[in-house]
């Protein structure tokens, strides 16, 4: 069980609040760099590059965005499950 799997409903989407503020900045940072063209792909695969000039950058992005995809679909899945944001408890 991961750590998004017990948090409460509340801590759930604050925690998206706070990712998704975070991740927001590192998009405005690509597009401050004037590298707001880029997609999703062609920043992970810049990681692939030695000689890429926004390593860091794109490092921190993808962490960011994966973070926030794995506590949204989190949250996604409890709804799916019963429709609110309370943890799914494990059968006993």
């Amino acid at each position: 069980m991961s750590n998004l799997e017990t948090l409460s409903g509340a801590k759930l989407e604050a925690l998206i609040e706070k990712l998704d503020e975070v991740h927001s900045g590192h998009v405005n940072e690509f597009i401050a760099r004037g590298l707001g063209h880029l997609r999703g792909s062609d920043i992970r695969n810049a990681l692939a590059d030695p000689d890429c000039k926004f390593l860091v950058l794109a490092i921190a992005w993808v962490n960011s965005s994966d973070a926030l995809s794995n506590a949204r679909f989190e949250l996604d899945a409890r709804k799916r499950y019963h429709g609110t944001n309370k943890p799914i408890r494990q059968a006993a």
